[in-house]
């Protein structure tokens, strides 16, 4: 994925690990988002609820944003929103991603209305 800013960034989760590729390898970014993706991967396995890792992950801003190239998360507003949205769509469920503000194409029964960009 490469988010708006041109800087490529890759999410990728499953039941108990996540990764995050963020930047090129050394630098400040590459470093950030590796921390990021143990420390989510020790709390996933070690029982923690991935409900709250992903209420405090989501909605926070800050470049890179924008589009993803990523077909369950088109449109993220950081590299963390990115993560928390793919954490709800593997582990939340489709009341629970409601509540959150967190649709995928699966819970509507309008699809495409998740294929075009949110309002500014």
């Amino acid at each position: 994925m490469t988010m708006s800013s041109g800087v490529p960034a890759r999410v990728e989760t499953s039941e108990t690990e996540v990764l995050i590729t963020w930047g090129e390898a050394g630098t400040t970014a590459a470093g950030l988002a590796e921390m990021l993706s143990t420390a989510l991967t020790v709390a996933l396995r070690s029982g923690v609820p991935a409900y709250p890792l992903v209420e405090e992950l989501l909605g926070l801003r800050f470049v890179p944003h924008g589009r993803t190239g990523d077909p369950l998360v088109p449109f993220a507003s950081s590299v963390a929103d990115h993560v928390a949205r793919h954490l709800a769509i593997r582990h939340l469920t489709p009341e629970e991603r409601r509540k959150l503000g967190v649709f995928v194409a699966a819970d509507s029964p309008w699809p495409d209305a998740y294929t075009q960009a949110p309002d500014a």
